[in-house]
This record gives C-alpha cells, sequence and structure tokens, in this order.
C-alpha cells in the first residue's frame, strides 16, 4: 500500500477536476497535480533518492508542499516536513537527528541553515512539468511514510514514526469517525501543511475534492474571509441525502 496510488487512481478517473488552488485561483486539474508529483519523483530518483531515504520539506504553505508529499511517497521515500517558523538552530537539529541530506525547501529560508551536508532543491509549480505518469512503488503497511517531528516542549523533538498503514487506517476511520469529503468539498490550508493540515489532504485526495492554499500562505483574517467568499461556489455544506438536489445545487452556484 503506497498513500501516492490513492492521487493517482483519482487524477486517472477525474483528470479535468479541479484540484489546486491558489488564493482563489484554480492553478492545476487532478492530472495536473499527478504529472507535476511524477515530474518532482523523476527528480528525486536522478538525484539519487531511494526507497527508505529522508526528504525533508521546509517552505511555508503552497502548491509544492502538497507535490512533495505525494513525490517523495511515490518512490517509496520518507517525507520530513519542518514548520517553516521554527528557528534555524531547530532546524538543522531536526535534519541531524532525522539523518536527511535532502531538502526541498523555499529558497530564502533554506540559504539561512548553511548547511553544507544538506542538498537542498526549491521545487516551483511552473517547472513541474512532465507528459509521463510514472507509478508508485509497492509499499507494505510498514513502511515508513512520515516522519513527524514534535514540538519538543518537555525537551528534545522526538522523530514520531508513521506508516503508509497508520495512515491510511487513519484515512480510513476519518470518514467511518468523523467526517464525509465530498467532491464539491474544498479544504483550506491556512494552518501549517508541516503538521495535521497536510494529513487532511489524504481524505481529500481520496475524495477529489479542491485543495485551496492561502497566497500568504499562513493565517490572515481578512484573506481567509474573502477566500471563504470566493470558494462558496466550490465549497457548501448539505446534510440532504438526495442526490438530484446537490446536484441542482451545484449547478446553480
Amino acid at each position: 500500500m503506497n498513500l501516492a496510488i490513492w492521487l493517482e487512481r483519482t487524477a486517472l478517473k477525474h483528470p479535468n477536476r479541479e484540484a489546486l488552488f491558489l488564493g482563489h485561483e484554480c492553478i492545476g486539474t487532478y492530472k495536473d497535480f499527478w504529472l507535476a508529483v511524477c515530474a518532482l519523483r523523476v527528480h528525486l530518483e536522478k538525484e539519487g533518492i531511494k526507497r527508505g531515504d529522508r526528504v525533508a520539506v521546509y517552505m511555508p504553505n503552497c502548491p509544492e508542499f502538497l507535490v512533495a508529499f505525494y513525490s517523495v511517497w511515490s518512490l517509496g521515500a520518507v517525507i520530513l516536513p519542518i514548520n517553516s517558523k521554527l528557528h534555524t538552530r531547530e532546524v538543522k537539529w531536526i535534519l541531524g537527528n532525522a539523518e536527511c541530506t535532502y531538502l526541498l525547501g523555499d529558497a530564502v529560508l533554506a540559504s539561512e541553515l548553511n548547511q553544507p551536508n544538506i542538498t537542498v532543491f526549491t521545487p516551483k509549480w511552473d517547472h513541474l512539468t512532465t507528459n509521463s505518469s510514472v507509478s508508485p512503488v509497492l509499499c507494505s503497511s510498514d513502511d515508513l511514510a512520515w516522519l513527524f517531528y514534535t514540538s519538543g516542549t518537555t525537551g528534545k523533538p522526538k522523530g514520531v514514526m508513521i506508516t503508509h498503514g497508520m495512515i491510511k487506517t487513519m484515512a480510513l476511520s476519518y470518514f467511518a469517525d468523523v467526517d464525509q469529503v465530498h467532491p464539491t468539498d474544498t479544504t483550506l490550508y491556512a494552518a501549517p501543511m508541516s503538521h495535521g493540515a497536510g494529513l487532511y489532504s489524504i481524505m481529500h485526495v481520496q475524495a477529489g475534492a479542491r485543495h485551496a492554499i492561502p497566497v500568504s500562505g499562513g493565517f490572515d483574517e481578512d484573506e481567509i474571509f474573502d477566500l471563504a467568499e470566493k470558494l462558496t461556489k466550490y465549497t457548501y455544506v448539505c446534510s440532504s441525502n438526495d442526490g438530484e438536489a446537490i446536484n441542482e445545487f451545484c449547478q446553480k452556484k
């Protein structure tokens, strides 16, 4: 079970469905999303990244953050998301503790690290283009997918090892115990994608929903309210079980 399979499946079933938004502008369909993932994966393989390697992601919320997640998973490597607001001293400690030598990062933030032993690549949405799809490698449920560092409030941060199987169980349990996600829904990434917000992409990818990232890359009250208003034609809450009523509602929107 490789988590990236869920994105590949949605891209194959709904290639023209809107997937990624930067602010209220749609920048890519699910086909575009998946091909960007494949392009970054090919780059990582050329860089020598292989199954089981730790790849850090150190940048503010942006569409490339989601591409990084699924690219790393696709080749069987381990994602190491790092909060872009951490002090450089904390970032260096996490990279060393995780034995990570490759970083997908914002160019400005990465330059402040001054780590000669770390290879830095700054992925750009416009540059991640290819016409070739690359299927995810096979992974077992016990294979490590996410190395999640704790806040370290009582000492040094600890790297929590999360497997493909654990995230799969989390995603399926979310549908059963928390909420349903519909293709007409939009998830807004105002909280750090390096933390819990990143996990929400899993369920929304499965459902073929939309992913919106604020231009600011964070939480700004005016921006959030503006996006909520402008994305209402994509986002709604409906408790009706009447499929025809839902479709009619969407068409009106």
